[in-house]
């Protein structure tokens, strides 16, 4: 073999190897996993609540960044008045009010279209008569002469009502008020210590001891309850955080037929009042070095305990 084949194969080698590995190569979804905890709102079955004799907080996080959202049940014979201008939601030391006097607003609008008929028609003297609608549809009379049209004509109407924040929040005997305002965060955890890319079947986890700073929050709810002020505070905190793929997060089960329609059916993994997701995207082939620190938790995902272990 002379010398400018061997050039010409290694050549080919080299240029198949970066085919291939821009091939494999590529940036693909994954959902970060936000564990919540708290010293005084705790798991009750399948809610995530604070009791007391008078009320109930439910709390559920599960959404994109942690929506911040609450239901106040109220468990007296009377009225419970929740002061909205005395509640606050503190996040890693920064205090923003629930009450901030806003006005909002909301629209909707309708819009209707139909076809309009013309027909003229001319009788020998020059007269015309002008006809509309369907009556003007075969519009002729003896020797007159007939030209017809059509136009479209569209219409839309306009619905608008704008509303204010209200200062107080009154909660009636045995009955719930929810709200929703702020989040968690919209910022995935990507300190040195954690890989962004796990495998299918991995999930890699991060632990927060409890005097690490990445999150801590707090909702502070001040209450009128039989005359008597009372201030309810619920400490939170993120105590760890895991990255999964998407396949692995998101599941698309089996379609139903619900009134005829086929509805599709779709199964989030990891799916807790006291959780919240975000989804990102990352190179699959990214650096993994940050797997063998030992700032780092991960396991191969058992289909049977790897959301128990995630949720210890």
């Amino acid at each position: 073999m002379n010398r400018k084949s061997t050039l010409l194969i290694r050549l080919s080698v080299a240029v198949f190897g970066v085919l291939t590995l821009a091939a494999c190569s590529s940036i693909r979804n994954y959902r970060q996993i936000g564990l919540i905890e708290s010293d005084n709102v705790k798991m009750v079955n399948t809610n995530y609540v604070y009791t007391s004799d008078e009320l109930n907080i439910y709390y559920n996080f599960w959404s994109e960044g942690g929506q911040v959202s609450f239901c106040v049940e109220n468990k007296t014979d009377k009225t419970i008045t929740l002061d909205m201008t005395k509640s606050f939601f503190v996040r890693n030391g920064y205090a923003y009010d629930y009450f901030q006097n806003a006005v909002y607003g909301n629209s909707s609008s309708t819009t209707n279209s139909y076809t309009q008929y013309y027909s003229t028609t001319y009788g020998n003297a020059d007269a015309y008569m002008r006809v509309s609608g369907p009556a003007a549809k075969g519009y002729v009379s003896g020797s007159e002469k007939k030209s017809s049209e059509k136009k479209q004509v569209t219409s839309t109407e306009t619905y608008s009502q704008a509303y204010s924040e209200k200062p107080l929040i009154y909660i009636p005997a045995h009955s719930k008020k929810c709200i929703v305002k702020y989040n968690v965060t919209n910022e995935t955890y990507t300190e040195c210590g954690l890989a962004t890319n796990p495998t299918a079947r991995e999930v890699l986890v991060k632990n927060f001891a409890n005097d690490e700073e990445f999150v801590k929050f707090s909702n502070n709810l001040t209450f009128m309850i039989n005359g008597v002020e009372k201030e309810v505070v619920n400490n939170f905190r993120v105590s760890k955080v895991g990255n999964i793929t998407y396949d692995e997060a998101v599941i698309n089960g089996k379609s139903v037929v619900c009134r005829g329609t086929i509805v599709p059916v779709v199964y989030e993994t990891y799916r807790y009042p006291n959780a919240y997701y975000i989804d990102y995207q990352a190179d699959s082939l990214g650096s993994n070095t940050y797997r063998t620190r030992n700032t780092v938790e991960y396991n191969v995902r058992n289909s049977s305990n790897s959301q128990d272990e995630f949720f210890k």
